[in-house]
């Protein structure tokens, strides 16, 4: 069978001719649009986005790391101004040292210290609260290179007497401040007349040396007592407590060195005394380890209590007697330290 190839091909050129735009959809068999090889120049669009992407991230690497590294070492953003402020006792210079020391330290060896973004200022209020006597303290920066702390310091609430120095003391038993130490004039001495025969070398009327018996008589010391002189103290440093504890204890500043039970149940038995009695307390004594104490009164006689039992139990046995027909001005002491019990001479 034979194909009439001039018919169709008459038709097919008519089509194309044709300037219906139906031509669009209709079309012949025997007629192929041309395709575009897809896979023609993806090589070389492809090696090339390999060569943009590491220049990229090279780009912006550099760009993020000398941003931080502007940030992080530039001067401008270091702190070199420092405000205190608050301080009474404490000697602000001494604090600036200290602080210019955290800010001197290097993070991960390598990091400035002093870096506005860096510095912690949590870690620079724990550093001051540790060492200094402080209630509380306020730490702040302002950008870009300042750095401000407020403080308030503790207030003494006795003066803790060693035998040895004279130390402001907290409700916690913490050293504020050290103020002096104890003088001689501030003991009392115990002296004892002592006759003693010693030999010595005399020369004779004819000339002739001869050794001789001879008494000779002396005072020496036996002993000693501390006696706080509170008169003293209340013109120099002020009307506070005293607390003289015979177990020579020493500590530094915002060290403790009086158990905090024991310095609380001091300073409620005198606040209990001056509320609620006519009794003065001259002193408190410590006697030991096991919370024995006298309060000296300034009647001469004197309370012995108990620092670990509650003061207001005490207090009340105490009263009980004080109202009672007690000649007090022939008082020796009261012993308080047996539960239930009161013993006075």
């Amino acid at each position: 069978m034979k194909r009439i190839w001039g018919k169709r091909f008459n038709k097919v050129r008519s089509e194309m001719l044709d300037p219906n735009p139906s031509f669009a959809t209709r079309r012949d068999f025997a007629w192929r649009q041309r395709k575009q090889n897809p896979f023609h120049g993806v090589s070389e669009q492809t090696s090339l986005e390999k060569v943009k992407r590491p220049i990229l991230l090279i780009v912006i690497c550099l760009l993020i790391g000398g941003s931080v590294g502007l940030l992080l070492f530039h001067p401008f953003f270091q702190v070199k101004q420092l405000q205190v402020s608050g301080f009474q006792r404490i000697v602000s210079s001494e604090v600036e040292d200290t602080v210019n020391g955290i800010l001197a330290k290097k993070h991960y060896y390598v990091f400035p210290g002093s870096n506005f973004f860096l510095l912690d200022t949590e870690e620079v209020q724990d550093i001051l609260l540790a060492r200094y006597p402080l209630e509380e303290v306020v730490v702040n920066t302002v950008f870009p290179n300042t750095l401000t702390i407020l403080v308030e310091e503790k207030v003494p609430i006795a003066i803790y007497d060693n035998e040895k120095q004279y130390f402001f003391v907290d409700s916690d038993g913490k050293v504020i401040e050290p103020l002096r130490r104890v003088t001689d004039d501030e003991w009392y001495i115990h002296k004892e007349t002592v006759t003693s025969t010693v030999m010595v070398t005399t020369t004779l009327p004819d000339g002739m040396l001869a050794r001789v018996a001879k008494e000779i008589t002396e005072e020496k010391e036996v002993s000693r007592t501390h006696i706080p002189p509170v008169n003293k103290l209340t013109q120099e440093l002020g009307l506070y407590p005293v607390i003289y504890d015979q177990r020579k204890k020493e500590a530094g500043v915002n060290s403790i060195i009086l158990e905090p039970q024991y310095t609380r149940a001091i300073i409620s038995w005198i606040t209990l005394l001056s509320s609620y009695t006519d009794v003065s307390v001259l002193y408190t004594y410590i006697e030991n380890v096991l919370g024995d104490a006298r309060l000296k009164t300034g009647e001469g006689w004197e309370i012995l209590v108990r620092l670990d039992r509650a003061p207001e139990e005490q207090f009340d046995e105490f009263k009980s007697l004080l109202q009672g027909k007690v000649n007090r001005s022939a008082l020796q002491y009261v012993d308080l330290r047996f539960p239930g019990k009161i013993y006075w001479r």
